[in-house]
């Protein structure tokens, strides 16, 4: 009886852990799987990432962690966009673009916050994420906007 017992805990000690294992690994992989393009991975494993998935739950998480680094991502592309057509540009050019810039910074925030507004006070994830998907698409759409109307070639303006 005795040597049975010991067996019997490391064999429920052995299946706990994979369980374990088995319930956070695929979830832990799914993070490192979205946010490795933004080389952004290090949340997988952070103790923020934990206090996060207590409030909002894993996928709220990660996804607007996704979101948030798409953001990061999009917003260098697009100030090195908005810098190389400067370049492009004569004296009056710049200072029409510049302007123009200006005008649309106030425009596309102004803009996305009014929809995030408009949802009220739903679900805080519907909301976050609506509002990031705003300001990802208004991002896109300015970097095609610069290189397609500023650009004589889109290679000087990579």
């Amino acid at each position: 009886m005795s040597r049975s017992k010991p067996l019997l805990v490391l064999i429920v000690l052995i299946l706990g852990s994979k369980t374990v294992l088995a319930s956070v690994d695929p979830d832990r992989q799914d993070c490192i799987r979205v946010l490795t393009p933004y080389k952004e991975e290090q949340w997988c494993n952070s103790s923020d990432r934990e206090s996060c998935i207590e409030l909002h739950g894993a996928e709220w998480c990660d996804d607007s962690t996704a979101l948030t680094a798409e953001i990061k991502a999009l917003d260098k592309s697009l100030n090195k966009t908005y810098r190389a057509v400067l370049k492009t540009l004569d004296e009056q050019g710049r200072k029409s673009l510049r302007d123009s810039q200006r005008l649309w910074l106030q425009y596309h925030r102004a803009e996305c916050d009014a929809r995030y507004n408009a949802i009220g006070v739903g679900d805080p994830l519907m909301r976050t994420n609506g509002w990031q998907g705003c300001i990802n698409d208004y991002f896109k759409q300015r970097i095609t906007e610069l290189k397609k109307y500023f650009c004589q070639n889109p290679k000087e303006c990579d």
